[in-house]
Formats: structure tokens, sequence, C-alpha cells
């Protein structure tokens, strides 16, 4: 019964992109729950400073390891050979596994081995003691790189297959794995069993799409190297993507680098911050991109200028119906989100403080940042990796050159860093440095969303030879508008419930921020209904009808049968 619902086929993009969103929200529910552990444990602490720092070398590796493993560069591949043979597509699918568990292995005994130099370069503002345990925990979560590549090329499966509902869980158990690393494991291990947990969830992120495949009947076949068709394709359109990410993974060792030189806790108040901007870009962005890839793909295949226009077009407006208001309302109630979340144990006040500051500088760069996991497969859709990789080289040159220069604002006590951190009543407090740390990552952001949003603008022209006129932009301006009058009304709902309600416990907490969020994402829904925004009836009529049965309108390529997005 379990099994036939995990292989349940979900058509719709709507209901895909529902479907993948509820389950990332269950995830990042967990994420919540995992660091609210983390920080009642440990507080804004050293030992967490080291635990964030232990993941920099594995999440490196992992992002190499996307050479043979980047979704976006193996579902168009897929798509196209299993239409034309299935056994081609099972082909793909085994070299890719035989060639990529050969390398990944080797790869990652050599940072084994390696891990004393390599924790003293991540990490120099750190003592001896704490270079001896990163480094025990960098060995241990060697092996989640592995377990998650593996993953990522069955993802690709799931997806092309529509298979969302096993490829959604996988979020959700690798939180449970790192969930039961710290519930069971640290009790018996220590500080060590946080590393094993990483570990357990990596392991249980890959192996529950196993009994899927199994189910669907797809069987990867293993033959000579002569035999694995599109390997080098995947390559090749991996390649640029695997250099952009990477470039975006060291801008975070930087960060982290410079993070280490500042006060304990530093990184980790970063760090959850971080966790909590991205809650609604996992649910939001990630999740509309991963259900629109497949069509975005078919329609580029067939050179189908007008869907492939409505799609992003329809999917831009969508993510910004959501993502403006929500960042709006994390800047007014974010105070309150971090203590709902995070105030627990040895978690304290000015911890609060500092994370709801950092979060506030993150909740602007939030709107972009949810465009561009679009954007990217907009392009790989189209065949362009190399622009996506240009931005990334660009957008790493801004955040690495600025962060020093934005760090010695609040480390020298300069006229503007003072006037910043007050703005963001953490002027008191000696972590207020962290708060550079932040304005480098969202200004990098930032400007990548805007870079590759023009960018895909004009290569669409230049793929299809003109463009589609479309009332975007009219679109925009609505969603600011209705967002801009519905923040300040929640900041005056939040100053009247603060009035009546206490915060000593956590359900006033949870009442302050429940209550003007509702009330006023009400408004926010109503004001754009009256404007007339297709994306409230369209929210409605999901609700409405059968989900899964496909919530939208046939469109031209579910008229035309096309089986390579099925």
């Amino acid at each position: 019964m379990v099994l036939r619902l995990l292989q349940k086929e979900i058509p719709s993009i709507h209901g895909a992109a529902f479907l993948i969103g509820a389950a990332g929200l269950l995830s990042r529910i967990l994420g919540v729950v995992r660091d609210r552990l983390l920080a009642a444990h440990f507080g804004a602490s050293r030992a967490l400073d080291v635990y964030y720092a232990s993941f920099q070398i594995p999440d490196l590796l992992f992002t190499v390891f996307l050479i043979g493993a980047a979704s976006a560069a193996i579902i168009p591949l897929f798509l196209q050979y299993d239409k034309e043979n299935p056994q081609k597509a099972q082909l793909l699918i085994g070299g890719l596994l035989t060639l990529f568990s050969l390398g990944a292995a080797v790869v990652a005994l050599l940072a084994f081995f390696a891990a004393p130099l390599l924790v003293r370069f991540i990490a120099p503002g750190f003592s001896a003691a704490e270079h001896d345990v990163m480094q025990q925990m960098t060995r241990i979560m060697m092996l989640s790189p592995i377990f998650l590549g593996v993953s990522n090329i069955l993802s690709s499966v799931m997806q092309a297959k529509r298979q969302f509902i096993a490829f959604a869980l996988t979020g959700i158990v690798y939180n449970i794995g790192i969930i039961a690393g710290v519930v069971f494991l640290v009790p018996f291990f220590g500080f060590i069993g946080l590393a094993a947990g990483v570990v357990l969830g990596a392991f249980l992120h890959m192996t529950i799409q196993i009994p899927v495949l199994i189910k669907i009947r797809f069987w990867p076949l293993f033959r000579g190297w002569s035999q694995m068709p599109g390997l080098k394709s995947v390559f090749a359109l991996s390649l640029p993507r695997v250099f952009a990410l990477s470039i975006n993974q060291l801008i975070v060792i930087v960060l982290v680098s410079l993070g280490s030189f500042l006060s304990a806790g530093s990184i980790a108040i970063f760090q959850f911050s971080n966790n909590l901007r991205y809650l609604p870009i996992g649910i939001i962005g990630v999740s509309y991109a991963i259900a629109v890839f497949p069509r975005l793909t078919s329609a580029a295949l067939k050179n189908s200028k007008e869907v492939f226009y409505e799609d992003i077009s329809a999917m831009v407006e969508t993510i910004l119906f959501w993502i403006i208001p929500l960042a709006f309302f994390t800047v007014v109630l974010r105070a309150y989100i971090v203590r709902a979340a995070l105030g627990a144990g040895y978690f304290n006040w000015d911890d609060t403080r500092l994370t709801a500051a950092v979060l506030a500088i993150l909740a602007i760069a939030m709107i972009g940042e949810c465009l561009t996991p679009l954007f990217i497969r907009a392009f790989y859709a189209l065949g362009n990796t190399k622009l996506p990789f240009l931005v990334s080289l660009m957008t790493a040159s801004v955040v690495i050159s600025s962060a020093p220069f934005l760090l010695s604002l609040f480390v020298r006590h300069r006229l503007s860093g003072r006037f910043m951190a007050g703005l963001l009543k953490v002027g008191d407090l000696p972590g207020a440095p962290v708060l550079g740390l932040a304005m480098a990552l969202a200004l990098g952001t930032l400007i990548e969303s805007i870079l590759l949003g023009v960018g895909l603008t004009f290569h669409m022209k230049k793929f299809f030879h003109g463009s589609v006129k479309n009332g975007l932009f009219l679109a925009i301006f609505r969603i600011i508008l209705a967002a801009g009058i519905s923040s300040t009304f929640c900041y005056g709902v939040l100053n009247f419930v603060s009035a009546w309600v206490s915060d000593s416990h956590l359900w006033g907490v949870l009442v302050r921020v429940l209550v003007p969020f509702i009330v006023s994402a009400l408004l926010y829904c109503w004001m754009m209904y009256i404007m007339g925004s297709e994306e409230v009836r369209s929210v409605i009529a999901t609700f409405r009808q059968k989900l899964f049965r496909g919530a939208m309108p046939p469109t031209t390529l579910d008229q035309q049968g096309d089986s390579s997005v099925r």
C-alpha cells in the first residue's frame, strides 16, 4: 500500500510543485526541529561553529561529484533516450552509477587523508583542539557526499518518470537521520554522534528511492565503457554547472573562514539564519523549478516558443506571488520567528537578536534567490550551461571581494557599521560583525539572480528567434504593492498583539508570529484577488480539484500526448 502510493505518477505541474513544496515544508519543519535541538543542546557556541565548519569539505566534494550526478544535466538526455529506446536510458544510468561510485570513492579517500591540512585551510581561526575535533567529524561525514551523489542519479530517474512522491521524501528522511543523531547518537558517542547522524541521513536519502525503482521496473544496466551511451554528454553538460556550484561552495568556505576569526558562535548564528531564510526558497523556488523542468526541456526540444515563454512567465509570477510577501513578513517578524524556531535551552536572547538581525538581511535576498533555480534550469533546458557559470564566477568575485570590507565596517566600528547594527538592534553586542558576512552573501545572491534573469531573457530571444509579449511587469508591480501594504499592516498587528500577549512562553511567541502573519496574509490575498491575480484563483482551483489528476487545464504539450514528459 505504501509502495503503491510512493509509485504514483504526478502529471500536473501545479500538483507536482505542490507535492514537492508540501514535502519540502515538512522537511524544512524537521530542519527547524533539528536546528532547535542543536541550539538547545549547544547554544550559539564554538562547538556548533566546529560542527558547521566540518560540513564544508564534504559539501565541496558533493558539489564536485555532481559532474556525474547533476539532475539538470541527466534529465534532458534521459528523456531523449527513454523516448528513443528505454534500454539506452538504462545503460546511461548504469554507466553513471558505475563511474560515479569509483570516482567518488577515490576522491573521498584522498580527502580523508588530507583532512588535517584541509581543516586548517577551512577554519584558520580555530584552536588546535578545535581543529582535531573538526578533523574527526569531517572524516566521518566524508561518506555522506557518496550516498547523496548516488541518490542524485536515482532522483533524476524519479523526476523524469514523474515519481515525485519518492523524490519529495528524500529531504524528509535526510533530516530524520540528523535528528536521530542528535537525540540518540550524541548521548552515546558525544559530539561526534552529530557527524554519524549526517551520514545516516544521507544513507536514508539514497535508499528510500530504491524500492520505487524496483516497483516501476527500472533496472540500470551495467556494460563495458564502450556500450554506455551519453556519459560524455552528461559530463559536458554538467561540468560548467559543477564549476558554478563549486564557486558557490567556495563562497561559503570563504565566509566560514572569515567567521572562524569572529566571536564564538558567529558561524552557528550565520548558519541558523541561513537555514531559516532557505525554508521558503526550498519550498517555493526549488519546488516549482523541479516541477516545471521536464516541461521546459520538452518545449525546448520541440522549439515550442509559446509554451516555453508561457511556462517561464507563469512560474516567475507564481514564485514572486509567494516569496515577496514572505520576505517582507520575515523582516517584520524576524525576532519572534527566531525565538519560535530556536529559542530553547542554551540559545539565549543575545543569540536570538543576532540571528534575527542576520535573517533580516538575508530575507531581502530570498526574493531573487527563489528565482535562481528556475532560471538555471531554464538555461539547462535550452542547452546553455556556460552563462550560469560565468554569472556564478562574477557573483563569487563580488562576495569574496566585498566580504572583508563589509566585515571591517563592524569590526572597526565604522559609522556605517554602527548605523546598520543599531538599525537592526544589535549595536551593543560583540557578535555584530557577523552582519558583514550576511551583507556580502545577500549582495552576491541578488546580483546573481538579476544577471541570470537578464541573461535568460536575451538567450530565449536568440534561441526562439523572437520574444513573446506578456504582462509580467504589471503583475510584479501588483505583488510588490500588495506585499508592501500588508507588511505595514503586519507591523501594526504585531504591536497590538504584543501589548496583550506575553512572550515569556513558547505559546505566546507563536501567537505573536502567527496572528500578525495570518491576518496580513489574508489581507495580501484579498488585495491580489481584487486586483485580478490569477495566482489566487489558481490556488483555489488547485485545492478544489483532485490534485493528482491534473490541476491545470491541458496545454499544447498535454494535448499532443508528449510521452517524453510523462
